[in-house]
């Protein structure tokens, strides 16, 4: 079972659209006619989806620890993903089994600066997937290296003999 916390308030689903998605998915348990084998198979219908609801859980928390280890900053983040405390992502990130990297040490002045540059580089998406990559100009914010252009692989030559 979920935990609460662990929960995205802004992103709740209407009851409109669970009945919908109820009526797609299980159409064939809800039909049946005989009340125990309905039961049965909306019992059985529920622990997929139970699988599945934890699947995404971690698949999220492994999402806000992929933008951690990135450098966003954990405030960024919170905000990001439309979480209300810092907690809630520590509570995601564990449920998929990772930790959030500590924060490196730096001089007051420079940490406050690389994370209020930080903070500007990295606006809050708004696409329906919410995903991106960073920019040469944000990873470069952030103080993570430049990518380097993947080299071709060599052909090799096929004999004709």
């Amino acid at each position: 079972m979920l935990d609460d916390k662990a929960r995205t308030p802004a992103s709740g689903a209407s009851p409109d659209e669970v009945e919908r998605m109820m009526r797609n998915l299980c159409a064939y348990a809800l039909s049946e006619p005989d009340p125990l084998r309905r039961y049965l198979d909306l019992t059985h219908q529920q622990q997929v989806f139970e699988g599945v609801a934890a699947a995404l859980l971690r698949e999220r928390g492994g999402a806000l620890a992929d933008m951690a280890e990135l450098g966003v900053p954990l405030d960024r983040i919170v905000q990001g993903a439309k979480l209300t405390t810092p907690q809630q992502v520590r509570t995601l990130v564990k449920a998929a089994g990772r930790t959030l990297p500590r924060a490196r040490k730096q001089a007051p002045k420079k940490a406050a600066a690389k994370s209020a540059s930080a903070a500007r580089a990295l606006p809050v998406t708004t696409d329906d997937r919410g995903s991106r990559m960073l920019t040469a100009a944000e990873r470069k914010a952030l103080g993570l290296p430049a990518l380097k252009p993947i080299k071709a692989i060599p052909r090799q030559r096929v004999s004709t003999r």
